[in-house]
């Protein structure tokens, strides 16, 4: 029976020629308990989708000689109740061990509010008004080079927005190399309210030093791109 390092020795190399960005452990495995009638249990946030699920578990279990539970991030969370674990049960042990261990779009977004589907023009847009949701694929087609992650916030992520509202949005990234590159990618038609920030860590010591702005961006704010 391998060890839970040796588990991860294995997989590694797999990843490394695929499409998985981020990879955990859970389960057993994340709690060095497994035993021989363990399944290696494993997280993956994707970064072209459609992923070839089938082909990755294929290629694990036959490295592993051990059957392997191969959860998709992205169906947990935009289809919850596909699987009988919740993303809270798998997160209670998720252990990284692949990719960056920050926070993914996914994490970020999980407890924010949905539009209904009928409303929404696909993920991660159903946390966009209806209104703006045209606007927001705009900006993140024509982002800057520079820019990292975008983030929605203020009424365009509640259901009190007025379609003549500014669009809110904090943008990402070292914007010292191209400081106005991001007027490119508005649309004519909507008013854009635009904010910046470093890095995340920016962000979130903008927040602890009490600005609103901040905290909202941080509490309600929706991230609809992050540089892979």
């Amino acid at each position: 029976m391998l060890t839970t390092q040796e588990v991860i020795n294995e997989i590694i190399p797999i990843l490394d020629n695929s499409s998985i960005r981020r990879a955990s452990l859970f389960g057993d495995y994340a709690r060095n308990e497994q035993n021989r009638q363990s399944v290696v249990d494993i997280l993956v946030d994707c970064e072209v989708y459609p992923c070839d699920m089938k082909s990755l578990k294929y290629n694990l279990e036959f490295a592993l000689n051990n059957r392997v539970n191969l959860i998709n991030y992205y169906n947990l969370y935009v289809y919850p109740g596909i699987l009988d674990l919740s993303l809270e049960d798998i997160e209670r042990d998720l252990f990284y061990f692949y990719g960056s261990s920050s926070v993914s779009i996914y994490e970020w977004n999980k407890n924010k509010f949905k539009f209904p589907n009928k409303d929404c023009i696909g993920y991660p847009y159903f946390h966009i008004h209806p209104y703006k949701q045209d606007a927001v694929q705009y900006l993140v087609k024509n982002k800057p080079d520079w820019v990292t992650h975008i983030i929605i916030f203020g009424s365009s992520v509640t259901t009190a927005h007025l379609w003549y509202k500014d669009l809110d949005v904090c943008l990402i990234g070292d914007y010292n190399e191209d400081h106005y590159s991001y007027r490119d990618c508005k649309l004519p038609d909507i008013n854009y309210d635009f904010l910046k920030r470093k890095s995340l860590q920016h962000l979130i010591e903008s927040s602890k030093a009490g600005y609103p702005v901040y905290i909202d961006i941080l509490e309600k704010g929706v991230m609809v791109y992050e540089k892979i």
